[in-house]
């Protein structure tokens, strides 16, 4: 898939499938295999197994994509208001 695909779309549905998690945009998705992380647009961090990490990231629901990129071994999926979640490479 190109991840440019989802520039520009909303994340539809955040799914929890035991030790992994899925992102669903208006058609595509991804599955990130490893720990995420959440960057609210004031610039907040929660990691994930950190309290409130679940909230964080449903919250991103209806966010429109801005931009994925992989920068320093980091997935990140940017977002309009920019807000952002990250997923390590490594």
């Amino acid at each position: 898939m190109s991840f440019s695909r989802i520039v520009g779309e909303q994340l539809s549905a955040v799914v929890f499938v035991q030790d992994y998690l899925q992102l669903q945009f208006d058609g595509p998705g991804l599955t990130l295999l490893t720990r995420v992380s959440v960057r609210s647009s004031n610039g907040g961090v929660v990691r994930e197994g950190e309290a409130g990490w679940r909230d964080a990231l449903c919250a991103q629901i209806t966010r429109i994509v801005r931009a994925v990129r992989v920068t320093d071994g980091d997935f990140i999926v940017d977002f309009a208001d920019g807000s952002a979640i990250s997923s390590s490479i490594r």
